[in-house]
């Protein structure tokens, strides 16, 4: 994404890359080093446990239906922008990787131009999430942040205050955050808010 100056704003934090294939990962390193960014690969990511600032973290998604890495990654790092990589980018492997704390999405189809692109966005605080079908379907103009909020909203075993400061907000910050959301989807708090979500397939 250009800031206003018509160059790249960049991460606070480093680039880590996470256990992507060889292949993908040689090609996509050298992309992102032409648009301006300096990643580093790491294979463990037990390296990558509670990382300071804001660092912009890219991993693979795995096609098994859990977390695995990336949720771990998540759960370390709550500051950090992860970025995660799907072999295929279906309605269902990009709610998996909202759910799992990822904040945009990259296919392996995505050339390495536009995967850096979306790198780049996510670095900025812009999301590169695809877009749901939900979006067009009912008409609403739901953003990704609304889906990822709705997404951590929705996990049970959290209270008000533990969904607030999963997300970096405190409780009256998020509550506040949270109130036009509730206005676009029509309800009147969280538990409404989360069965509107789910009867229409948004999570």
């Amino acid at each position: 994404m250009m800031g206003p100056e018509g160059e790249h704003r960049h991460p606070i934090g480093p680039v880590f890359l996470v256990g992507l294939p060889a292949d993908w990962r040689a090609t996509y390193m050298a992309a992102l080093r032409r648009a301006g960014l300096d990643p580093v690969h790491v294979e463990d990511e037990t390296l990558l446990i509670a990382l300071r600032g804001r660092p912009l973290i890219v991993t693979m998604l795995a096609d098994t239906g859990q977390c695995g890495t990336l949720g771990v990654l998540h759960r370390a790092n709550p500051g950090a922008v992860i970025v995660a990589v799907v072999t295929v980018a279906s309605d269902r492997t990009v709610r998996l990787a909202i759910n799992c704390g990822a904040q945009a999405v990259i296919s392996l189809a995505d050339s390495p131009e536009v995967a850096a692109e979306k790198i780049l966005q996510a670095s900025s605080g812009y999301s590169a999430m695809i877009a749901s079908a939900f979006n067009t379907r009912r008409g609403l103009e739901l953003s990704d942040t609304d889906v990822k909020w709705l997404s951590a909203l929705a996990d049970a075993g959290r209270t008000m205050d533990g969904v607030a400061r999963g997300l970096g907000w405190s409780r009256s910050e998020f509550q506040r955050l949270v109130r036009p959301l509730y206005r676009k989807l029509g309800v009147r708090g969280r538990a409404e808010a989360v069965a509107k979500a789910r009867e229409w397939g948004v999570i």
